[in-house]
């Protein structure tokens, strides 16, 4: 059964700098919930994998977390799973799913994992009010203020990004047989497709996920070419583009310039790809080289063999993590020949210690919006003396 809502005994903050934790992972579903949660005053964290989740409500207490189910590392269950068993005894935070998985049973798995309800993306300002009546007694925000909205222009720059890349990274999962690979590009790609909107392409998905998960449809090839085939009917003017435009294909990015070759070269260590994706499309829009490495082990590999101006490096990562990490490069470089960045969401004194102990020259917060994380990268490579010069 879901808990009972707080009680006078267990008061929550009003919702203007009520803690929210929003655990997803695609960009576009980020900035369309911070621009619903953040109007009425709500302070908005955001972790992008289950694990970052936990690390989250580890090192700070949240009034309510909107749980994706869908995740890169763990699912939302595990996660709720994981957060309950580290909670403090009498502080339960309310934990609400918020997603497109279809499925009689979704529901009764969001409860028998630890959450409080179950929720069908997007999410409006009317279903945050009804969440804050329910799980932030008497502060629900309406009638005002009223939840902001992306422009039709942005909103169709965050899809053609990411729908691009989707497309690639389920073109690459079907020919290497990963179907849980496939199912989890295609719900994703599902999700953000509905809100430009583009239901042809949003039915294809919905079709190809179905077909994944269900292990009696042995080939997903006439699946994923009904969905290919929609990604290229897709109207460019829909999307922002001229008439006449050609189809949405992945990017590719343009041959260097003489001036780009001088840019300063930035290396992105994270295992997460939505979070390399993220940041590597910020620094190269501020004029920057980007590279990336998936793991500490390739990103000493690279240092070594091609030093790079500055290393971002994620603080939490399996196996060899970002202390550890940043311990090894500083083995083999000093700051003067190699700045250092952390990029994490955690806000823990002790951790940034050791990090800072480790060789660490500063801090990047992950837990933000793209427009606070561009100018938390930009201020960081500023403090560190880069510039780009591109």
């Amino acid at each position: 059964m879901p808990a009972p809502p707080p009680t006078t005994e267990n008061p929550r903050s009003p919702l203007p700098g009520a803690r929210v934790l929003l655990v997803e992972d695609d960009p576009v579903n980020i900035e369309i919930a911070r621009a619903v949660l953040e109007p009425f005053g709500l302070d908005v964290s955001v972790a992008m994998t289950g694990r970052e989740a936990v690390v989250a409500t580890v090192s700070r207490r949240f009034d309510l977390i909107l749980m994706d189910i869908q995740l890169p590392d763990i699912d939302g269950f595990e996660t709720t799973r994981r957060i309950r068993a580290g909670e403090a005894p009498g502080h339960r935070t309310p934990i609400v799913a918020m997603t497109g998985t279809v499925g009689a049973d979704v529901a009764q798995r969001c409860i028998g994992a630890g959450m409080d309800a179950h929720e069908t993306k997007p999410l409006t300002g009317e279903m945050l009010a009804r969440l804050a009546a329910r799980w932030l007694p008497g502060h629900a925000p309406s009638p005002q203020p009223q939840a902001s909205t992306l422009s039709p222009a942005r909103l169709a720059a965050l899809f053609r990004e990411s729908a691009a890349r989707l497309v690639a990274d389920l073109q690459r999962a079907h020919a290497g047989a990963d179907r849980v690979a496939v199912m989890r590009a295609a719900h994703t790609l599902k999700s953000i497709s509905a809100r430009v909107p583009a239901s042809q392409l949003n039915a294809r998905c919905e079709q190809l996920e179905a077909a994944a998960g269900n292990p009696q449809v042995a080939d997903l090839g006439p699946a994923v070419a009904a969905l290919l085939a929609a990604y290229a009917d897709l109207d460019p003017s829909l999307l922002g583009e001229p008439a006449g435009a050609p189809v949405l294909t992945p990017a590719i990015e343009p041959a260097a310039t003489p001036a780009a070759q001088r840019a300063p070269l930035v290396l992105v260590v994270d295992d997460d790809d939505n979070e390399r994706f993220l940041v590597r499309h910020t620094l190269m829009r501020d004029g920057y080289r980007v590279e990336e490495c998936d793991c500490g082990q390739a990103a000493l590999a690279f240092c070594r063999n091609r030093r790079p101006d500055l290393v971002l490096l994620d603080g939490l990562m399996p196996g060899m993590d970002g202390i550890a990490t940043c311990i090894a490069l500083r083995a083999d470089f000093q700051a003067a020949d190699l700045p250092i960045l952390m990029y994490s969401g955690l806000n823990d004194p002790g951790w940034r210690a050791r990090a800072l102990q480790a060789g660490a020259d500063g801090f990047v917060d992950k837990s933000v919006g793209m427009n606070e994380l561009a100018a938390s990268l930009r201020a960081g490579l500023a403090a560190c003396g880069l510039a780009a010069r591109g």
